[in-house]
């Protein structure tokens, strides 16, 4: 059960908002005072309610007044829209959730009742009213609205929302360990030997605190390297009445010290941390909807990556919804999942450019009109994948032409980490294309570890049979066979030349092999050698039985241009 999407009406800045669209990881950017935060607290006080377990009077779905403490009609309606003779003096909010074929089926198990496979749910507060129905046409609305409660529960049962707030505090990240705790030590509660011998209850729980405590630095560490240990502490009264809500955590560092000690910085990579943690550890079917204000802040920019890295996992099972201002949290693959707020409303970005311009991002000159930046490891494989995609793909030809689509040499792959980085603080979508060798996979990974990118924009020159290859080595041999032997006086009709080793190793062991030196310079010029056989011949270059990953890496772009084109 997912939420796909959201609207707000007459509530602080934002008039109005219709169907803002839900996706695995939705971000909202603008400038300051554009309504990001507004939004959120929107989906925040809606989605309070709608998954609050108290119950909703079935008379007309009049909301109870201790569901809307976090509501303040002189505050949160807009004042604008006050002194209007007409027009609704009420705020207004859309949850529409999408069921899966099982759920519509468990739904009218539960329910009694058929749906389409969406439900949207309307909640509408003004000054001493609130209320809350099916916003449902035609005939069957009004025998969905008498089963509201049974719907509500049915929701509480497969959806779980947590908000955290821009200020980030200790407390916060408290609370979710206490309710991991909660559903953690529910087991041991049960338990015969806990309710006869209360001294026995420290040795029962003493495992569960180890496992959590660990897990929990685990965790931490992937933010905070410094952090030797995490300590999870049962206060002595609640232990004895058989409560678990009442928790300390302890962090070392250096010194062991009560999270609410720590800095702002630490105390937000731990709430969100911690908040992974929840999320990987949720139970069963139940979907959890996190939304985060401002992730970045307090943070290290190296931090943010991090965090960017964290929420993309958090994403792969559950739905976050995020504000920033940091163009490093952008999603650069699919842009439609960045959400525009200006003009107290909220549109889906329909370019790059148009989230750059929301967050105030002036790239350099060379990067104006890329909306898709290759990077390649150096010169000459800009050459090569600019000529063979050019001739593979007349759409890829007209992007490279246009300058759509940019190539960049990285000039060495150990850079790559540093040109993603900068790219993504001018909210550049990348995607790379690099050698499958030791060296290219190593930065790979360290780029992943950083967050500066995601497994989807990375494309690896795998050759079939080789364990570690290179562009070269998908190319066909006869290319530049004449031009390569003629510059250096040697000859590639020598056994070592058809070994699976990668090509410049190949390479290498010819030229010595032949009395002929072997450096950095004579392996670029080698390299620029196949580039420029490349060029002057491109639909005959690439090896038919090695060129499955370049195809593979065309698609990648194909695919990546039409998801930033909207």
């Amino acid at each position: 059960m997912r939420l796909v999407s959201f609207s707000v009406r007459r509530y602080r800045s934002i008039t109005e908002a219709e169907r803002i669209p839900v996706r695995d990881l939705t971000l909202l950017v603008g400038a300051n005072n554009e309504g990001k935060s507004n939004l959120l607290k929107a989906l925040d006080l809606s989605l309070g309610i709608i998954t609050n377990p108290r119950r909703i009077s079935r008379s007309g779905g009049r909301i109870p007044s201790y569901y809307l403490r976090n509501y303040d009609w002189e505050r949160d309606f807009p004042v604008a829209l006050r002194a209007r003779a007409r027009g609704s003096k009420e705020s207004s909010f859309t949850i529409e959730f999408e069921l899966t074929d099982a759920e519509i089926q468990e739904f009218f198990n539960s329910v009694g009742s058929r749906l389409n496979g969406t439900l949207p749910i309307l909640i509408t507060i003004g000054q001493g009213s609130a209320s809350l129905k099916i916003s449902k046409q035609g005939r069957g609305a009004a025998v969905l609205n008498s089963k509201l409660e049974s719907i509500l529960e049915f929701v509480q049962r497969r959806v779980t929302y947590t908000y955290i707030p821009s200020v980030r505090t200790a407390d916060q990240s408290t609370r979710v360990v206490e309710l991991i705790l909660s559903e953690e030590l529910s087991v041991i509660e049960d338990d015969p030997q806990y309710q006869n011998a209360l001294e026995a209850v420290s040795q029962l729980q003493e495992p569960v605190l180890r496992q959590v405590s660990e897990a929990i630095r685990t965790t931490l560490t992937d933010f905070l390297p410094g952090v030797r240990s995490a300590r999870i502490v049962i206060q002595e009264a609640a232990r004895h009445a058989a409560l678990r809500r009442s928790v300390s955590v302890l962090i070392d560092d250096g010194d062991e010290t009560d999270l609410r000690q720590k800095g702002d910085g630490v105390q937000s990579l731990a709430a969100i941390a911690m908040m992974r943690f929840a999320s990987q550890r949720s139970a069963g079917s139940r979907h959890i909807i996190l939304s985060v204000e401002e992730p970045e802040s307090h943070l290290h920019p190296a931090a943010v990556q991090q965090v960017r890295k964290v929420l993309q996992e958090i994403a792969e099972r559950h739905q976050v919804i995020v504000t920033s201002h940091s163009p490093e949290l952008v999603d650069r693959i699919n842009v439609r999942s960045n959400i525009l707020v200006s003009d107290k409303r909220a549109r889906t970005a329909r370019s790059i450019q148009g989230v750059r311009d929301a967050l105030g991002v002036q790239p350099s000159h060379n990067l104006q009109s890329a909306e898709l930046m290759v990077l390649v490891e150096g010169p000459s494989d800009v050459s090569s994948v600019s000529a063979l995609a050019k001739t593979e793909s007349t759409r890829l030809r007209n992007a490279i032409d246009s300058g759509v689509l940019g190539m960049v040499s990285l000039d060495g792959v150990g850079n790559l980490s540093n040109f993603a980085r900068i790219l993504n603080s001018n909210v550049q979508p990348v995607h790379c294309f690099l050698d499958n060798d030791d060296p290219a996979r190593a930065a790979y990974e360290t780029a992943l570890e950083r967050g500066v990118l995601v497994a989807r924009e990375v494309n690896l020159a795998s050759s079939q049979g080789q364990v570690q290859s290179e562009l070269e080595d998908l190319i066909r041999v006869e290319v530049y066979r004449d031009a390569l032997e003629r510059e250096f006086g040697v000859t590639l009709e020598h056994p070592p030349f058809r070994s699976a080793r990668k090509w410049s190793e190949r390479c290498r062991e010819v030229f010595i092999a032949q009395g002929r030196a072997w450096d950095d310079a004579t392996q670029s010029r080698a390299k620029m050698i196949v580039a420029e056989g490349v060029a002057s011949s491109p639909a005959e270059a690439l090896a038919p039985a090695r060129r499955v990953s370049f195809d593979s890496f065309l698609a990648a772009l194909a695919a990546r241009l039409s998801s930033l084109r909207v």
